[in-house]
């Protein structure tokens, strides 16, 4: 399972040795008080009957250890089945937040591709407006110069005019004085 209480595990053997300890200093009790009481009082019985006790003592206290034991065995199972349950847990909780992570990113890459697209089309509309408005500028500029190139034109065509009828009026009055001239 890859998980443990390491203070439950210490415990373990720490009652693991009291228990080895304790066996081998009743044996030895039991094994002097018997030989004591042989030599003493030379009773088969009284050592029997402190055997006997002996051994059941030593039997209770083997149940009791060997309970303890079960327990705290159930008690690290049971927590290495919560903490692989929690584990799991989170793990989905995890996924959750993955799944969720990806979503509102695929809405935020959506919501970034729509503005985007709505700023490219505000910009081509303005694009579009100044260059019609740099079309109207530039044509105003051209009617403003054909229309000085015109008055220029005209200005000429006035003094050409002009110079005509002054050359024409020089002719006429020339014609004029030749003839009278020619008349007297």
């Amino acid at each position: 399972m890859g998980y443990f209480n390491i203070g439950n595990f210490i415990s373990i053997c720490i009652v693991f040795l009291i228990l080895i300890i304790y066996r081998k200093l009743a044996g030895k009790r039991t094994a002097l008080t018997m030989t004591k009481l042989d030599k003493l009082e030379g009773l088969d019985t009284l050592g029997g009957r402190i055997e006997r006790e002996n051994a059941e003592a030593l039997g209770r206290c083997v149940e009791d250890v060997i309970s303890s034991v079960k327990s705290i065995v159930s008690d690290l199972s049971s927590n290495a089945e919560n903490i692989k349950r929690q584990v799991e847990e989170h793990r989905q909780e995890i996924k959750k937040i993955e799944e969720s992570r990806a979503e509102n990113m695929a809405k935020d890459m959506e919501a970034v591709n729509r503005i985007l697209a709505n700023v490219v089309d505000e910009a081509g509309k303005r694009a579009g407006k100044m260059e019609e408005a740099a079309l109207a500028h530039l044509q105003e500029q051209a009617e403003g110069r054909i229309q000085k190139l015109k008055a220029a034109e005209e200005e000429k065509l006035q003094n050409y005019q002009q110079n005509a009828k002054d050359r024409v009026a020089e002719v006429q009055n020339l014609v004029k004085s030749i003839r009278e001239e020619w008349r007297t």
